[in-house]
């Protein structure tokens, strides 16, 4: 339902409703910070993460990596083509072992 429709009282509806569930949201949050901050053993650091998700703080963004024979790749191509590699000598063993057992 649009907010801009041509009929006054579904606009006031759909304005209500909205202001509506966003309360209950923001209410429901409460409870569940509430209930997290009380059942938590460091309450300081349970409220520092309720307020960090709040804020948007504790997202990270960080590319993907890799630990490939004691090295550390981060580059999403050479990580493609490991597992690439890894997959292809996984199918050719199983090619191997099949083999073995119908012969």
């Amino acid at each position: 339902m649009e907010s801009n429709s041509k009929t006054p009282s579904i606009t006031r509806n759909y304005k209500d409703y909205f202001k509506i569930s966003v309360k209950v949201t923001e209410m429901a949050k409460l409870f569940e910070y509430d209930k997290q901050i009380l059942k938590s053993c460091n309450k300081i650091k349970t409220t520092r993460e309720a307020i960090n998700t709040e804020s948007g703080r504790n997202i990270k963004i960080c590319g993907q990596s890799l630990n490939v024979e004691g090295k550390n790749i981060e580059n999403q191509e050479i990580i493609a083509d490991v597992f690439n590699k890894h997959f292809i000598l996984l199918w050719k063993m199983l090619i191997k072992t099949l083999m073995l057992i119908i012969l």
